[in-house]
């Protein structure tokens, strides 16, 4: 009896942008919410990574950081377990979707929390260099609290304890 030729499988259609960018992104807030480390899994090697502090109730910038991805990736697994250990739990709100060349952009209402406060949320998700949709751009939004004493017009330097 001659063997059974297997058929090649068919490739899987190519995922449609918007699909791909809700999947990323329902599975990112899954991730931060259960404080799951494999949210390093939907970042691109490449992601452009930037963090921007701002002082609390302005939207004076006093800082802006660019994240290497590598570390980023590499380093998730510990941040998701000192935000578990400290409740610093992050939710997000009022997010949209908006088509650009690179894939889709989201936009969101990220709450903290553990610290109290809102702030504009962005992601990209595109196509990798691989082809895998993944989150290739991020700029999270943190606010610096000031001291007790001191509010956003005071220029001083803040006192040592």
């Amino acid at each position: 009896m001659p063997a059974k030729r297997s058929k090649k499988p068919e490739p899987p259609e190519p995922e449609a942008p918007p699909e791909a960018a809700f999947r990323i992104w329902s599975r990112f807030v899954i991730c931060h919410r259960d404080f799951h480390p494999d949210l390093a899994a939907l970042y691109s090697k490449k992601a452009h990574i930037e963090q921007v502090g701002r002082l609390e109730g302005t939207d004076k910038v006093v800082i802006r950081l660019r994240l290497d991805p590598h570390q980023w990736r590499k380093l998730m697994p510990k941040l998701m377990e000192e935000a578990k250990a400290k409740g610093d739990r992050s939710s997000f709100s009022d997010w949209t979707f908006e088509e650009v060349p690179e894939g889709i952009t989201v936009t969101a209402t990220r709450f903290s929390e553990l610290n109290r406060y809102s702030g504009p949320h962005r992601l990209v998700v595109g196509k990798a260099e691989d082809g895998e949709w993944l989150i290739i751009e991020e700029t999270m939004n943190v606010v610096k609290k000031l001291g007790p004493q001191r509010d956003a017009t005071d220029r001083r330097l803040p006192q040592s304890e």
